[in-house]
């Protein structure tokens, strides 16, 4: 792997200097073990490790912190979506992950640029059987030519995929319209994981920049207490609370950090 390849190159250069790797599945080892586990045979889990690891946890360290900075530890019940290229959600209970979209690949989940997500896998067999597709063909379908692109028909960039639905490209509204729906229930059913939920955090590059997923996304979720104001909404940029001002549950846009989460990993590790 290429980053197996850059510590042995470091090693090899800066024999004296060390080296500290974070990893991006670290922040949900704190789910519990119902969490994790898949409802597959147990010796495929036991013997093989395959389970639920999760992904983006660098990001979703750095926004539960920064969100406690803003809302206080009393809001300790979090939904944290990371919708960029690649997209995920996450529960986050008094700063811990209980559960997260992404499982023991980033293919499953939300929809993303070119994923598909959560599927039937029954599809996987179908396509195998009736159209003679290889294993290889399948994977490279799912990972590269599903989502946003395979969808819409034309492009994997949400910016793109807006302005087609906006200029009346049925498929572009029709990605648009699963990609949040998707979403909906997956803070629908994070929150549920919770008993509740305090806030929804939308970061990363959908997330931030995209003002009208975010008003597709909230707008069916007020049965949650959480309500936009348009104007806030529209005007966002990050760090900020796009809450109108009496909802229960409050809705912030935080910019994705994730270089500054390592840092102050490695700080904590090397000043212990």
């Amino acid at each position: 792997p290429p980053a197996i390849k850059l510590i042995h190159e470091a090693t090899s250069l800066l024999p004296n200097i060390k080296q500290v790797a974070c990893f991006d599945t670290a922040f949900h080892s704190t789910m519990p073990e119902k969490s994790y586990t898949y409802p597959i045979p147990y010796a495929w889990t036991a013997d093989f490790k395959l389970q639920r690891f999760g992904f983006h946890g660098l990001n979703y360290a750095w926004c539960s912190t920064k969100a406690a900075q803003l809302l206080g530890p009393e809001k300790n019940k979090l939904v944290i979506c990371h919708l960029g290229h690649g997209a995920s959600a996450c529960a986050v209970s008094d700063g811990k992950s209980v559960y997260t979209t992404m499982g023991l690949t980033p293919l499953e989940g939300l929809m993303m640029g070119t994923r598909s997500g959560t599927i039937d896998a029954g599809i996987i067999f179908h396509m195998a059987r009736t159209q003679k597709l290889s294993i290889e063909e399948i994977e490279k379908a799912l990972l590269k030519e599903s989502g946003l692109l395979g969808v819409s028909g034309k492009s994997a960039d949400m910016r793109e995929v807006i302005t087609l639905a906006q200029a009346g490209d049925e498929r572009a509204n029709l990605a648009i319209e699963i990609y949040c729906l998707r979403v909906q229930q997956a803070i629908g059913a994070l929150s549920t994981t919770m008993g509740g939920v305090d806030a929804v955090i939308f970061t990363a590059g959908v997330g931030e920049n995209a003002a009208l997923i975010r008003e597709k996304v909230i707008a069916p979720l007020g049965f949650l207490g959480l309500e936009i104001d348009t104007a806030l909404n529209q005007a966002c940029q990050p760090d900020c609370d796009i809450s109108k001002a009496n909802s229960k549950s409050r809705v912030l846009v935080l910019a994705a950090r994730e270089e500054l989460q390592m840092l102050h990993e490695i700080d904590s590790l090397l000043n212990q």
